[in-house]
């Protein structure tokens, strides 16, 4: 199962500062794509992230040195937040960041009719001062 989301980040400011950004409802159509593949939501056991990039559209040319870390969390209807990938010490320059799965599994939030994600960054903000 594939997903997309778009988020946009507020103006960086001068300072390092913590922001969470929370992406619109994401429909999982998850009955749809388990009865595709010939099953069944109560016959999946477990369901893993396996890959998590995050990169800029706009505007075009950007990169990402604008935080040094990122955590993302998942939540749905009726379920706590649980942490789904995170990054530690981003090395300068990416414009695509591939981040490290958590290993949490996630079969629940999938079986909703929709969940959101939260980007939750505690260094948001220009992290290389000259001076």
């Amino acid at each position: 199962m594939n997903f997309d989301t778009q988020v946009t980040l507020p103006a960086s400011p001068v300072s390092n500062v913590p922001i969470s950004i929370s992406s619109p409802s994401i429909p999982t159509n998850s009955q749809a794509v388990f009865s595709g593949k010939d099953t069944r939501q109560d016959l999946i056991e477990e369901i893993i992230l396996s890959k998590m990039d995050l990169n800029i559209i706009a505007p075009t040319g950007n990169n990402l040195d604008f935080f040094e870390s990122i955590e993302v969390f998942m939540s749905a209807s009726d379920l706590p937040e649980v942490s789904i990938a995170s990054k530690m010490n981003i090395a300068d320059g990416l414009s695509i960041l591939k981040l490290d799965p958590s290993g949490a599994n996630i079969k629940d939030y999938i079986k909703k009719a929709d969940f959101s994600l939260r980007f939750a960054i505690p260094d948001f903000g220009i992290r290389h001062v000259q001076g």
